[in-house]
């Protein structure tokens, strides 16, 4: 069955109809423009495509989206972020990179998932061209930590190779949990988001802050610690969710815990790093799934660990004692 996605001509399964996918709600609803200027939700198995992809802004109001097209795009490399359709009632992303200056690149990205990286892509990319990386659902794409990339120009007749550059990429964003927002990005003809990695001019960003592209000589010289340290001097964390993710749309209870665990697994090795003797993790009560989990890790690698003090934090936190 041929994929649904923006711009496809579509027709109804059980009713009559037709018209041009737009762009794809919260729910996963595909938002179709009927033939009659109607836009309306429908179910991607209540659709079946009739024609390729044509233009979704026929009859629509298009005022309010941001349109970006290769002309308009500066002279950097982009990390981009397109919207294909709908996989597994999720938003189906395919990741690429695009280099949109005058020469050509070598280029690798890793991937970053439990301080574990894979690289994702290598290799030359032409100057004004891109390359595609992966093609996963949004939930996949939201249990990668962060990105890295490596970039070298191509060099011609040269003695002297030419400097080579490197930073993190902060992909998870606000504006990452909401693919059905994303500018109508015509260089891709797809709803997208870009990353600006390349070069690091330093000034402001459109997506990200500046400092979350940070070169590589740069890393070792700034921290942000996850362990923050309160007035009594205690260290701890809250591992609440709306304390790590500003958004958990399309994201499940197992999904939401994966996440808090991975967390807290990068504060107790930050503590054995720094080091900190001991900390509390703020982890709530609710049925008590990420508390039972975060004491199964400690209890398998025999981490002394207690009911944080019922007066200052209740019956939702535990105290670990790191040697």
């Amino acid at each position: 069955m041929t994929a649904i996605r923006i711009g496809s001509k579509v027709s109804l399964l059980n009713e009559v109809g037709e018209g041009i996918v737009t762009a794809f709600n919260k729910q996963g609803m595909a938002l179709v423009m009927m033939d009659d200027g109607f836009e309306i939700p429908y179910y991607p198995n209540q659709l079946v495509v009739i024609g390729g992809m044509e233009s979704p802004s026929a009859g629509r109001d298009t005022s309010s989206i941001a349109s970006v097209n290769a002309t308009s795009l500066k002279e950097s490399v982009y990390l981009a972020f397109l919207l294909e359709g709908i996989q597994k009632d999720q938003p189906k992303i395919a990741v690429r990179l695009l280099n949109q200056r005058r020469e050509a690149l070598l280029i690798a990205l890793y991937s970053e998932t439990e301080r574990v990286y894979t690289l994702e892509a290598s290799g030359e990319i032409p100057a004004g061209s891109s390359k595609t990386v992966m093609t996963v659902v949004l939930p996949e794409l939201l249990l990668k930590d962060r990105f890295f990339i490596q970039i070298q120009p191509v060099a011609g007749n040269t003695k002297i190779l030419p400097a080579s550059w490197g930073g993190y990429i902060k992909h998870q964003t606000p504006a990452m949990i909401e693919p059905s927002s994303w500018p109508q990005q015509l260089v891709f003809t797809e709803r997208a988001l870009l990353i600006e990695v390349y070069p690091d001019k330093g000034g402001n960003q459109s997506v990200i802050p500046n400092k979350d592209a940070v070169p590589r000589k740069m890393t070792a010289l700034s921290q942000d610690w996850l362990l923050k340290q309160g007035r009594d001097g205690n260290y701890e964390v809250d591992l609440h969710i709306e304390e790590l993710l500003e958004d958990t749309a399309g994201m499940d209870n197992a999904e939401i815990i994966r996440h808090q665990l991975r967390h807290f697994e990068k504060c107790l090795d930050e503590a054995k790093r720094r080091p900190v003797k001991k900390f509390v993790a703020i982890h709530g009560v609710g049925k008590g799934r990420l508390r039972d989990e975060i004491r199964k890790l400690l209890k398998a690698e025999d981490i002394e660990h207690y009911d944080a003090p019922l007066s200052k934090y209740g019956y939702g936190a535990t105290e670990i004692i790191v040697k």
